[in-house]
């Protein structure tokens, strides 16, 4: 998950990696704590993206501590979030289209939204919420973890069938055919345009094109890091040019390069 704040903002936060057996379905974990301490005129940015997002919650609602768990689908548009209230932020990135053996419905159906996790994971048990808000609160990251984890191989096992398409393993195996051309990408592995297309929006949940051009946006925060020339980061990320590349921001984002990052 991508997101853009306030630089002068430091959040508490601890980023680390999946057990070995999650591995190909799993980026990694972001913990954040004491968001609610931050002052909450201060806008987010949640960044468009290719990744679902499984995401345990705890508020402070005046004084009462209260749990959420929601799965996060992958985002076309940018959103402005406030971390008003939150006292504890898990974040469960998985690989794109890598979310879909967990859940029990087509990716498309969760572009752009926020749903509760109970309704959408294969297995869910009410126990697993539970023991989650108790280790959360005691702030035992070790057993939180051990307790995601757990569940999450619970849900593989009740598939028939738990393995990644072959297609959304290709995303990443030929990353530069993809980003050249999406008609040499479904070629190379088999499957004409119209499989291709169907294939992407029932496990990634964007179209192959919609992918390619956040692919390249999300390149340009990277490059962005290191380089401060547009004209540069546009030709490292894979555009044709400078206008192209804020012609995708002005698309994903509602703004130019240079008014989101200033």
């Amino acid at each position: 998950m991508h997101e853009l704040g306030d630089r002068s903002i430091r959040l508490n936060t601890r980023t680390f990696t999946p057990h070995q057996s999650l591995s190909e379905y799993i980026s990694n974990y972001h913990l954040i704590q004491q968001e609610n301490l931050i002052y909450p005129e201060f806008a987010w940015y949640i960044l468009p993206d290719n990744s679902a997002h499984l995401i345990f919650y705890l508020f402070d609602n005046n004084g009462k501590i209260t749990p959420k768990w929601s799965l996060i689908g992958p985002r076309s548009k940018h959103k402005i979030i406030s971390r008003k209230k939150r006292l504890f932020t898990f974040i469960c990135t998985f690989k794109p289209g890598a979310a879909r053996p967990f859940i029990n419905r087509p990716m498309n159906e969760f572009i752009d939204q926020a749903v509760d996790a109970s309704v959408v994971l294969n297995g869910y048990r009410t126990h697993t919420l539970d023991h989650l808000t108790e280790s959360a609160i005691s702030s035992d990251y070790s057993k939180f973890t051990f307790t995601l984890e757990s569940f999450l191989l619970y849900s593989l096992r009740l598939q028939e069938t738990n393995s990644i398409h072959p297609v959304v393993r290709g995303i990443t195996a030929y990353q530069g055919l993809l980003s050249s051309s999406l008609k040499k990408f479904s070629a190379h592995l088999g499957y004409s345009d119209r499989q291709l297309r169907n294939i992407f929006l029932n496990h990634v949940g964007h179209s192959p094109k919609k992918v390619q051009q956040i692919n390249r946006f999300t390149k340009t925060l990277f490059h962005r890091e290191k380089e401060s020339n547009w004209a540069q980061i546009a030709y490292d990320s894979g555009y044709y040019d400078q206008s192209h590349l804020i012609s995708d921001y002005q698309r994903l984002v509602g703004s130019s390069p240079e008014k989101l990052f200033r």
